[in-house]
This record gives C-alpha cells, structure tokens and sequence, in this order.
C-alpha cells in the first residue's frame, strides 16, 4: 500500500478532477477523526469546485488574487522545510549507490534510477521530518494567527540547509562549476528553464577524468556489512510489496520496523561516508 494518494497525469501537475478527487479524500479523513479543518487554496485554474460539490468536514477559502506568496502558509516555509527534507534522502539514496558501485568495482553507468516507488518513500520520510514548530511559524509568519508564540524556525532552516549542502559537496562532481546555494538546489526545478541540469554522462565523464581511486589489496572480511544488510533488507521490502495476494499477511508493525531499521542502516553508511574512496576526489 502506497503512503500516498498517486496520480498519473501528462499534462499538467494538476487537474480539477484530481483536485476533486483529493478534497473528497480529505474531507473523508476529517470525518473519520470528527475534526473540521479550513483549507485555504489559491486561485490556480485547477483549483475549481462545482456547485454540486460539497463537504461536511472542510470549509475551503480561496485567497485573493497575487497573495498566495503572503498568505499560503504552505508557501512561508513549509513546502521548502518539506523539499529540503526529500532532496537530502535523495542524496543520501544517490551517494549511497554511487559508493556501492564502487565498493563492488561496477560501472557507474549501471547505477540504478530512482523510480517512482523510492521516490514515494522519499516524500513520506521528508513529510514526516516537517515538524510542528516549522508548521506554526509559517502560520505566523503569514500573520493568520497570532504571533505570540516563540518559534525558533531560523535554526531549523539553517541546520537542514548546512546537511543539505554537505551532502550535496560529496558529490564526486567539481564543486566550482556547479556550485549551488541551499535553496537553489532545493528549488532546482524552478531553474530547469533557464539553466542546463547536469546529465548521467556529464557527471561520468567527470569521474572519469578524475579516475584516482585506489584498488584495495586487503582480503574480503567474513562478515554482513551495512551495506549488504542494507541490500538484503531493501530486497525483503520488495519482495513483501510485490505480493500481490497478500498470503505472507505481513503484521504492519513489522514492516514498520523493519523501515525503521533500513532508515538506520542507510544513517549509519552516511556517517561512514567520510572514510570511502569518494573523498578523494576532492584531494
């Protein structure tokens, strides 16, 4: 079962009929948990609600004209806290792959994409680390209540960014020419238009001129390393996802700890990253 609502669409990011779809989701949701929300959208040509439609739980307001930088708490720092999140589970999933191909003396070539499913769990992860202070001073921010709280959200930000770009440095690409500021990189899609994102073989053909990496001689150790457990693991969650008739009954709580303990393996081969051969490409 996917952590999300999954909508496939070719034209657009959004259709009234999705939209439609999504409130009634929404108000479904509310219903069950006996909670009345409001939900302020702005003036989007998707964002249409017929005549018909009705909600029992959602009283939704739509925002004036030009406002939704002002007025959209979504827009004041949660969407930024949330994508900053995804693109350091990106980088994470990215620099973990990259050094298991080394490790294993494959072509990088061969690297694997991210696919839609990983990408999946990258949102539920990421949407899980937006945490409530974020959330309150972007309400606050937007002056839709009062602001007589004190929320230090300034250092919020500043620590994910400083992860971010860390992360992002350990690329195993020449740091001068694509060098980019925190937000610049979470917002990246932003620039697509107007600046050349760097290819599969753009970043192969720049390893590969650095081809620095020193063969290790020292016998293989007879023992289940982070990343083979990591492996097995992630092998286990797909063979679980793709039974289709559901006769292993996984209990629920299991498959959550068993994320629990990828997530962990995944932490602790992060923090061993500094030790690995893609260091030297900055030396």
């Amino acid at each position: 079962t996917l952590p999300v609502h999954y909508y496939w669409n070719s034209t657009s990011w959004m259709q009234i009929s999705i939209f439609k779809h999504w409130l009634c989701k929404l108000d479904e949701v509310m219903r069950k948990s006996c909670r009345n929300i409001l939900l302020l959208v702005d003036n989007a040509s998707s964002h249409k609600i017929d005549d018909n439609t009705t909600f029992s739980n959602i009283t939704v307001h739509f925002l004036p004209p030009n406002c939704t930088a002002h007025l959209q708490p979504c827009d004041a720092g949660i969407i930024y806290s949330f994508k900053s999140q995804y693109r350091k589970y990106y980088c994470i999933d990215r620099i973990q792959k990259y050094d298991n191909a080394i490790a294993q003396n494959q072509s990088i070539s061969n690297i694997p994409q991210t696919n839609i499913r990983e990408a999946i769990e990258f949102v539920k992860i990421a949407w899980n680390q937006v945490n409530t202070k974020t959330i309150t001073h972007a309400w606050q921010k937007t002056g839709i209540i009062p602001n007589n709280i004190a929320v230090e959200n300034e250092d919020l930000v500043l620590s994910t960014n400083t992860e971010l770009i860390e992360l992002v440095n350990r690329f195993p690409i020449d740091r001068e020419e694509v060098r980019m500021e925190a937000s610049e990189f979470v917002n990246s899609e932003d620039f697509i238009s107007i600046q050349d994102m760097l290819t599969t073989e753009s970043i192969i053909a720049t390893i590969e001129e650095k081809d620095v990496l020193k063969s290790e001689d020292s016998p293989i150790i007879k023992s289940i390393s982070h990343k083979l457990a990591f492996e097995h693991i992630n092998s286990l969650l797909l063979y679980i996802t793709q039974d289709s008739d559901s006769e292993l009954q996984v209990n629920t709580t299991f498959l959550s700890n068993l994320k629990k303990l990828k997530r962990t393996i995944e932490t602790k081969q992060q923090n061993m990253l500094q030790q690995t051969s893609i260091l030297t490409f900055y030396h």
